[in-house]
């Protein structure tokens, strides 16, 4: 029996035959994310805009402290 994943973006399990991603957890020692990919959920993409968001913003913060 396969693994129950759950879409680490909106919580919902990825149901058998949904396209989804696995991805590599950023902290170490925990278990990889899962993600809706294609049709009904593009969470994929949402996470990875947040993080890329929250990348700039956190560089920003600093150039303007070093300004």
């Amino acid at each position: 029996m396969s693994e129950v994943q759950q879409c680490a973006k909106c919580g919902r399990i990825i149901e058998s035959g949904e396209v989804f991603v696995k991805f590599k957890n950023p902290t170490p020692n925990e278990p990889p994310l899962f993600f809706h990919h294609r049709g009904g959920g593009n969470c994929y993409w949402e996470y990875l805009r947040d993080q890329v968001l929250k990348v700039q913003g956190h560089c920003r913060q600093h150039i303007q402290v070093a300004a």
